[in-house]
């Protein structure tokens, strides 16, 4: 195998390597090295949600994708979560994808135990449902983003601090529901 040809298409974009694997047998088992399927960024996509069931389908992405942005996808709905179980995600933005509702994150989330990054800035749909498979699933989290999510409350809070030690940075910007006092008790417990 020419580490030329990995370099070269390494460099391309997910959607460009996808449509190389499909040109011969020999650049398609360069295209899966799983150092090039381990991110995938949507973000701003305006078809992401008609790209994400097919990219899952591919058994390189479903293997090693750890870090997905779909940060303002459009069209992404819980149903294209369910194609995400099983990747073994670390890092995932779903920032400002107001059509996803805690079934389809809590699904999802239950599924990525390996989660340490979770963006979720200004998902109103969601509640404390959420925080709670966090807090069930996810150990090793690190980073949780949670602004403009008005319906979560202390309770969820609580679930996640109770066993997200690793927790360094919480954003709850503009969390309606959130009692001062009651989150600094959290805090300090």
């Amino acid at each position: 195998m020419s580490s030329a040809l990995l370099l070269c298409l390494g460099s391309l974009g997910w959607s460009d390597r996808a449509r190389a694997a499909c040109v011969c047998k020999t650049w398609r088992q360069v295209l899966q090295q799983p150092n090039l399927w381990r991110s995938l960024d949507l973000s701003d996509n305006q078809n992401a949600g008609q790209w994400l069931p097919a990219l899952m389908h591919c058994p390189a992405f479903r293997q090693h994708l750890k870090d997905l942005n779909l940060q303002y996808a459009v069209g992404v709905t819980d149903s294209h979560l369910k194609h995400l179980q099983g990747a073994p995600l670390e890092h995932l933005n779903l920032n400002v994808c107001q059509d996803l509702t805690d079934d389809g994150i809590s699904g999802l989330i239950l599924k990525a135990p390996l989660l340490c990054t979770i963006q979720l800035y200004w998902l109103p749909r969601i509640s404390d449902t959420v925080l709670y498979c966090i807090g069930a699933t996810c150990p090793a989290l690190t980073r949780l983003n949670l602004s403009g999510c008005i319906g979560i409350s202390d309770g969820g809070i609580k679930a996640i601090a109770k066993t997200c030690h690793h927790l360094t940075d919480i954003d709850l910007t503009k969390c309606m529901k959130m009692q001062a006092s009651r989150l600094w008790q959290t805090a300090i417990d």
